[in-house]
């Protein structure tokens, strides 16, 4: 570590000519007056190594400064009293993107001014420049009014009491080093077909349903995470809707509250033609930099999964793909990266249908969607375990009762989940906990697949799910029956 920081303070006092000003109208360095120092002997402390090579390359390279406050933020390090090293950090992104502005690379800029308002939303300079930038980038996108900014006040996210990250270790996930086996559900409400629960549903009835599911003995959660009703205004950027970030909030504490582990899925129901999610417009990665920072210290956070079937958008099952494979897999490792910069204690994974394979080199463990037959589900895990020793998670699997009778889907679904046992998976996810009512939606086989009928009424399948959540007992009835 210490060779590798030596070199990144080291290197770039070589480059010739490499001073630039300062683009007027940066906010300026909350840390006072620059002073450039000497560059520090290797063996000295890297924490001070760093706060010197910033110094010293204050408005020189900000990619190297960037760099190195980054490491001093994650460290939960400041270069001195007075010198917080966020407003430094927020400083030194915005005056990048200036910057990088006034040399005509606006996305690049936009990307530096994201950073900069993912990590004080409260500040105006880089929502400010979004805004600017954005009929250029993406004309057409609404634009708040500095009224509707202002009155969208959000209260800073208070991490639930959940102890301990979910880790990885070998092929396992650990939990405060003991084994950790993921037995999750898919989470919508019951009654709400879509996901504009997130700024309707209420609150009284989630408490009732997470404990409905715990009692019933799962640990994970799985919830998708729509851009569209979490957030407003996609001129500016990542513009938090009040209401509904506020209601995933308090979702997030309550699953906390029952011991719930939790996989978030970004990108649920992307923009893939106005502004295609493979493009990386730069709202779109405001709003994934917003959540990743909003929630990074909440430990009842298993995963983030950055794309649900995302396969099907360069392989679908009929007709012409969309995008490239190249595409979509420049995208996860972009993305990838984009998380860990904000959120590096919670794990990363990808849901793909069929091509699990090309996730590998940017997942902490492998997510595979599942709605075949066990069979075909021990091939696949055959193949990925001859490729990997990286933990596999079936992140989606379940069978609809509008086609199947519930003995049929029961029976499905225990021959899926001894599979997984068997084969020494990590664990699994069954779509999905209940029924849509049919007043909420048409009827049709996305509204059956629940492990509850609509009435919350158990089927034959929640009871499979139980004896292998219990091994060895006969489990009780699940509540609600």
């Amino acid at each position: 570590m210490r060779g590798r920081w030596w070199f990144l303070i080291l290197w770039p006092l070589f480059l010739a000519g490499c001073a630039a000003r300062v683009p007027a109208g940066a906010p300026p360095d909350a840390s006072g007056p620059a002073l450039v120092t000497l560059v520090p002997e290797p063996e000295d402390d890297p924490s001070a190594s760093l706060c010197a090579s910033v110094e010293a390359l204050w408005a020189r390279d900000w990619d190297q400064v960037i760099a190195a406050l980054e490491y001093l933020q994650a460290a939960g390090q400041e270069c001195g009293p007075g010198r917080p090293t966020a407003a430094r950090l927020y400083a030194a992104y915005y005056a990048h993107g200036l910057a990088l502005e006034a040399g005509g690379r606006p996305r690049e800029a936009a990307a530096r001014y994201t950073q900069a308002q993912t990590l004080a939303p409260e500040r105006f300079e880089a929502t400010d420049a979004l805004t600017r930038l954005s009929s250029s980038l993406a004309p057409g996108l609404e634009v708040c009014t500095p009224e509707t900014i202002e009155a969208a006040v959000l209260l800073p996210y208070i991490p639930s009491n959940a102890a301990g990250y979910v880790a990885v270790d070998g092929g396992d996930l650990t939990l405060d080093g003991a084994l950790f086996l993921v037995h999750g559900v898919s989470y919508t409400p019951r009654g709400w077909a879509d996901s504009r629960f997130w700024s309707g549903v209420d609150l009284v009835a989630v408490r009732r349903e997470l404990d409905l599911i715990r009692e019933a003995g799962f640990n994970v959660l799985r919830l998708a995470l729509p851009y569209d009703v979490l957030f407003m205004c996609p001129g500016n950027g990542a513009i938090a809707a009040p209401e509904a970030i506020s209601r995933l909030d308090a979702i997030i504490r309550l699953a906390a509250e029952r011991g719930f582990r939790l996989v978030l899925t970004l990108n649920d129901r992307p923009d893939l033609s106005a502004y295609p999610l493979y493009g990386s417009p730069a709202h779109t990665t405001a709003r994934t930099l917003f959540l990743a920072h909003r929630y990074r210290n909440e430990a009842a956070i298993l995963a983030w999964e950055l794309r649900d079937a995302g396969d099907l958008d360069y392989a679908p099952l009929e007709g012409e793909a969309a995008f490239s494979r190249e595409q979509v897999l420049a995208w996860l490792g972009t993305t990838a990266a984009l998380i860990r910069s904000q959120a590096p204690r919670q794990l990363i994974t990808a849901g793909w249908l069929r091509d699990e394979a090309a996730t590998l080199p940017y997942v902490d463990f492998v997510g595979l969607h599942h709605r075949d037959d066990a069979i075909r589900l021990r091939e696949r895990v055959a193949r990925l375990r001859g490729l990997t020793a990286k933990p596999l998670v079936v992140l989606h699997v379940g069978y609809s009762t509008a086609q199947l009778s519930e003995t049929r889907q029961a029976d499905l679904l225990s021959d899926a989940l001894e599979a997984m046992a068997f084969d020494g998976l990590a664990g699994w996810v069954i779509w999905t906990a209940f029924d849509v009512p049919a007043e909420a939606a048409p009827d049709g086989v996305d509204s059956h697949f629940g492990l509850w009928q609509a009435d919350y009424t158990p089927k034959q399948a929640l009871t499979v799910a139980r004896i292998l959540l219990y091994p060895g007992q006969t489990p009780e009835d699940p509540a609600g029956q």
